[in-house]
């Protein structure tokens, strides 16, 4: 955005949503990426009981669940311009393939349904029920490793 921009540029805004709210009142597509939530080498929960982690605050499950990809100072035809959503993982503070999936799961399914579906349809309790209904099984018996706090054996 310093600078100015092509008249077609798409914007990633990852220093928060300023950026991507900026571009989308210029009339640019915006993918929102805002480190708070999205970036999941941070720690999911209390650092002390957690891997090794980046330790600018914590992303929990529901804080990435919970994201609104439409943010409220954005007109109804501004927020056409926002086409998806992007997380990162930095492997600065990443050790191995093991803290690899501890660190996506389960928060990547949860981007996932931030990016495909309306933030009205969204219920964190029946997403916590859905994981239980299989996909934290299916990661267990696989060996992934995940964050443990809403498996309910």
């Amino acid at each position: 955005m310093e600078g100015g921009l092509p008249k077609n540029a798409t914007v990633m805004s990852w220093r928060g949503e300023k950026g991507g709210i900026m571009a989308a009142h210029a009339g640019h597509e915006v993918i929102l990426s805002p480190s708070d939530p999205f970036y999941l080498n941070r720690y999911q929960a209390d650092p002390e009981h957690e891997p090794y982690a980046a330790k600018y605050s914590i992303n929990t499950l529901a804080r990435v669940y919970a994201y609104d990809p439409y943010p409220r100072a954005l007109t109804a035809a501004q927020r056409k311009y926002v086409k998806g959503i992007q997380v990162a993982l930095w492997n600065e503070f990443i050790s191995d393939r093991n803290h690899v999936e501890y660190m996506l799961l389960p928060r990547l399914p949860a981007a996932a349904e931030v990016a495909w579906s309306k933030p009205e349809n969204k219920n964190f309790e029946k997403f916590i029920e859905r994981l239980n209904m299989g996909h934290f099984q299916s990661w267990s018996w696989k060996g992934y490793h995940f964050h443990p706090h809403y498996y309910r054996r």
